[in-house]
């Protein structure tokens, strides 16, 4: 097997749709060309931060509800934020999710970080959006369809 066919099939794979998950970018953000450890990151000039990433789900028995209960004990438990709501989601692809508010501080020093998780036998989608909860309100008519666009 020539040396580069190993180099060229991982290159292939990784153009493949579907590798990545992606969503409606909202009126108001605009996309980063390098997001870093995400997929696909989008800022807004109030201070918002839009971040996707697509992790592989280890176990196939690892579902909606026990990253669910994962995602909840690591952002309250251990990170110390309040759990201010949760939701359920369908995404427009289908794929049933949950939409978690987490807030941190008080008056205007309060910020408010939105986690919506999507579980699949192979994957994990998660759509994270933190920010100036001011701000989080502000824009949640634009960050709504764009949550639920995954894709």
């Amino acid at each position: 097997m020539p040396r580069t066919t190993p180099f060229l099939l991982a290159l292939i794979v990784g153009l493949l749709p579907g590798c990545a998950a992606q969503i409606d970018i909202p009126p108001g953000y605009v996309k980063l060309r390098q997001p870093g450890y995400y997929d696909s990151k989008a800022v807004s000039a109030r201070g918002s931060v839009i971040a996707i990433k697509t992790r592989p789900n280890e176990n196939a028995t690892a579902n909606l509800a026990f990253w669910s209960q994962a995602v909840e004990h690591q952002k309250v438990d251990l990170d110390g934020l309040r759990l201010a709501g949760r939701e359920p989601l369908k995404s427009a692809r289908g794929l049933d999710g949950v939409l978690f508010n987490f807030e941190l501080g008080e008056g205007q020093g309060k910020v408010t970080y939105l986690v919506a998780l999507y579980v699949t036998p192979r994957q994990i989608y998660t759509v994270e959006i933190g920010g100036p909860a001011d701000a989080i309100s502000q824009d949640m008519e634009q960050l709504r369809p764009a949550i639920l666009s995954l894709r």
